[in-house]
């Protein structure tokens, strides 16, 4: 049978810039055809400026300008201090129709008038809600207060609740089991952390439903593999083990298309400067895909952020090195088309295609 050839990576929209920085996007499909994403955006990353700010876009690809959700210095609803800086942003719908916005901060903390937690590793996790499509959001909540905690990936719902993914700066991953729609402003939340033995090299899990199970797709801090780990009846993790795809330390998105799963990566252990979307049926072996961005097309290209949309799915990312935000249209004739072609230069690994614990 004569090889497939890959369509042409798509035309992507730039959303408008609101800082020098612009990263960490998590986006949602609305009502009309349009999309809702929102970034951490500022003079430079984990900077005292930095502040969550949301555009939307019509079902024309014209986005609009960005507004401001945050503002710097403000303090969780049950969060012990003030933030420093604000970080990555997953967003969902729950149950009842509510936007949920996960954000993730720098929990500031002074000694003798010195700030003396200046990085992720004084992360923490809090939650917003709207009621009216994201256009007004309510004062963020402390959702996960364990030192270094950060979301990145977007929740699963699964029955009896949600999954927020989640990962510590200083090393581990895991989620959060919580009903995304009992959250309430002010209010402590019941939120339940599974995490995930094996993974201190791992972090920022993105998860998929994938037969009847789910399944944790990981980036990679010494730059081998993306790694995969399936939760089990029991609420415990496998040991996660790599797929045939290769991460450059470079967070990855997960999502089901057409019975198998889909991931969108860097496929490189060097660089983040090219865009690439692959296809399994088992989970670990990956041996189909597409370019999304062309090597170089974009300075690097990081962050991805996947919404299903009513005719494929939308890719939300950052580009020229955390720079812009840019958004990537996928019909599902491109899907398709991608689904069928080989990825050139990809091989297969010689792994089984079964999970261990």
């Amino acid at each position: 049978m004569p090889a497939v050839a890959p369509p042409p990576p798509p035309a992507y929209e730039l959303l408008p810039a609101a800082g020098r920085v612009n990263h960490g996007a998590g986006m949602l499909a609305l009502d009309g055809a349009q999309l809702l994403v929102c970034w951490y955006s500022g003079a430079s990353e984990a900077g005292r400026d930095v502040a969550i700010v949301c555009a939307r876009s019509d079902r024309h690809g014209a986005w609009s300008a960005p507004r401001r959700v945050s503002r710097p210095g403000e303090r969780d609803l049950g969060g012990a201090r003030a933030a420093k800086s604000v970080g990555n942003v997953a967003l969902a719908r729950d149950r009842t129709g509510r936007l949920v916005m996960i954000q993730g901060e720098v929990q500031s903390r002074r000694v003798a008038g010195l700030e003396t937690c200046r990085s992720w590793r004084c992360g923490r996790i809090a939650f917003r809600v709207s009621t009216d499509e994201g256009r007004t959001w309510s004062r963020p909540t402390r959702l996960d207060d364990r030192r270094g905690a950060l979301p990145r990936s977007r929740p699963l719902a699964v029955p009896g609740g949600d999954l927020v993914p989640v990962y510590r700066e200083g090393g581990g991953a895991g989620v959060l089991r919580v009903d995304l729609a009992a959250l309430e402003p002010g209010a402590p939340p019941a939120a339940q952390p599974i995490d995930m033995p094996g993974s201190a090299d791992l972090l920022q899990p993105s998860l998929v439903a994938m037969g009847g199970q789910v399944v944790a797709y990981l980036r990679d801090r010494r730059r081998r593999f993306v790694w995969a780990s399936r939760l089990g009846p029991g609420a415990s993790w496998s040991d996660p083990r790599p797929t045939n795809l290769p991460n450059p330390g470079s967070a990855v998105e997960a999502f089901g298309y057409a019975g198998r799963t889909a991931l969108v990566y860097n496929p490189s252990r060097r660089d983040r400067r090219t865009l690439a979307l692959a296809f399994s049926r088992d989970g670990l072996a990956f041996d189909a895909g597409c370019l999304l961005v062309p090597h170089g097309a974009a300075g690097d290209v990081a962050y991805p952020a996947v919404a299903e949309t009513g005719d494929g799915v939308a890719v939300a990312v950052s580009i020229e090195g955390k720079r812009r935000i840019a958004v990537l249209r996928l019909a599902r004739a491109f899907l398709d088309a991608c689904a069928a072609a080989p990825l050139p230069g990809q091989a297969a690994a010689n792994m089984s295609s079964k999970f261990r614990r």
